[in-house]
């Protein structure tokens, strides 16, 4: 017990925190490479807390490892987080340790600084592919990070006997094309009493997920219902041939109706995801635009 009457966490306790920050971390993941710039902001928050020492105190990934005898596992990716350089060839390399608590700090949820380093707004002005340097840089630590807290939790099944509630789901993506995404607009209603039709552009999106745990690649057929309101809606439906239909009304005139393969299971969930503007529809599966409609 701590002087100040605190008392330290068990090991089954600490996994809890880890498991649900893993689970934020690749909810802010998925909303960011599917177009949601602004949970970049939350994201580099959660990876400050699982990879990042902070006033002497390691990430809680590396915590856990290490307290349940695991580190070798982490070790690649816990060496990676600390000593890999990024950044401008003309500018700041970081490690994306460093890259981390500095962008947290300074532009993420933890805290927003009234002063930025010239490096991080340089490397929010560049580009790699269609998102910024600092976005690029810091999904690819992202997925870093969620594959070793998978191990971790994974591990922790069969030494702790730990039930596990989370799987990481990222497979292997890039950042997508994000030259079309807007973030999801609140709902019209949040503003009028009566409602005014569904946005001009945004996206949706969404988990799917069964209790068989082979829901993806049986050959059983599944309605996982409408999701949205009167205005603006997505049904989807897993066909017993391994397809999933997908059916969004609101964005265009007539119904817009997508099927196609689901591909091999990365996970027991599937992210949806729809985003739409004047001038196209796409349609993303588990992060990969799979569809889109002029």
């Amino acid at each position: 017990m701590a002087g100040d009457g605190r008392v330290n966490k068990t090991l089954d306790r600490h996994l809890l925190d880890l498991e649900c920050h893993l689970q934020m971390a690749e909810e802010d993941l998925i909303r960011t490479v599917c177009g949601e710039t602004h949970r970049l902001k939350s994201l580099t928050a959660e990876l400050r807390v699982l990879v990042c020492e902070s006033s002497g105190t390691e990430g809680l990934l590396w915590r856990v490892a290490d307290a349940m005898g695991i580190a070798d596992a982490v070790a690649l990716a816990r060496s990676t987080i600390k000593t890999r350089m990024v950044g401008n060839s003309a500018g700041k390399l970081y490690t994306f340790e460093t890259l981390i608590r500095r962008a947290s700090q300074q532009l993420g949820s933890a805290h927003e600084s009234d002063r930025v380093e010239p490096d991080l707004i340089s490397l929010e002005r560049t580009h790699v592919g269609h998102v910024s340097a600092l976005a690029h840089y810091l999904i690819e630590a992202a997925k870093l990070s969620l594959r070793a807290g998978d191990d971790v939790i994974g591990k922790a099944e069969v030494l702790q006997s730990f039930q596990r509630t989370w799987h990481a789901s990222i497979g292997n993506w890039e950042p997508l094309d994000a030259s079309n995404l807007t973030s999801t607009p609140a709902p019209m209603s949040h503003f009028a009493e009566e409602p005014v039709g569904p946005p001009a552009q945004g996206t949706i999106s969404f988990w799917l997920r069964h209790p068989h745990e082979d829901w993806q690649t049986n050959a059983h057929g599944y309605d996982f219902g409408t999701m949205g309101d009167s205005d603006l809606s997505v049904s989807v439906r897993k066909e017993p041939d391994r397809t999933i239909s997908i059916v969004i009304i609101g964005v265009r005139p007539d119904a817009v109706t997508f099927q196609g393969l689901l591909g091999e299971p990365e996970g027991p969930r599937v992210m949806i995801a729809v985003s739409w503007d004047a001038q196209i529809i796409t349609i993303y599966i588990n992060g990969k635009p799979v569809k889109t409609y002029s």
